[in-house]
């Protein structure tokens, strides 16, 4: 017997140092002003990814302010400058779709693994930072006064079912949130 069904979580996705690579820029590592929705997805892969099912990013709140510093990265290719994020910290909200055989729910799975902070790598390996489940408290928390950021093009996804290419959405922060499901999406 076959069940589907959605099961949503609240995590915090923070570290001292963050680059989320944009593609444009090929020479030096530009980081995006926030975290990507595919790299919330990927990490979140990282603590759960069984088969017959998928993450999807609802929203993404921003809690500490958006700030840029100058940095050396180590790379194959040698020392690369780089425009990181500084002192990130994110409230993801995210749905796990999925379809479950014999009565197997994962909500259980997935709040046992929340119940523990996860090492997680920031865009790459330089970055580390944590993951773990958000306290009430926190998915309300922001420092944003009440105002819409255009952040610009942002990827949304790496592939999808469709296409081979990523695809794109227009990323605006209202009051610290980032509302991924409410985008319009373009595909390139």
């Amino acid at each position: 017997m076959n069940n589907s069904g959605t099961f949503t979580i609240s995590a915090v996705i923070e570290g001292d140092r963050a680059c989320f690579r944009r593609p444009e820029f090929t020479t030096d590592l530009v980081s995006y002003d926030v975290i990507p929705p595919y790299v919330a997805e990927q990490i979140l892969r990282t603590i759960y990814n069984p088969g017959g099912g998928r993450w999807s990013i609802d929203r993404i709140r921003v809690i500490n302010p958006i700030r840029f510093i100058l940095d050396e990265v180590d790379s194959e290719r040698g020392p690369r400058r780089a425009l990181v994020l500084d002192d990130v910290r994110y409230v993801i909200t995210a749905r796990f779709v999925y379809v479950a055989e014999d009565g197997d729910r994962p909500q259980h799975a997935i709040e046992e693994l929340l119940s523990r902070t996860h090492d997680i790598y920031l865009g790459a390996a330089a970055f580390p930072g944590t993951l773990r489940r958000a306290e009430p408290c926190e998915e309300q928390q922001r420092y944003w006064d009440p105002q819409l950021i255009d952040l610009g093009w942002m990827i949304k996804e790496q592939k999808s079912k469709v296409s081979r290419f990523p695809i794109f959405f227009r990323a605006r922060l209202v009051n610290g949130c980032i509302l991924v499901s409410e985008s319009v999406l373009t595909a390139t």
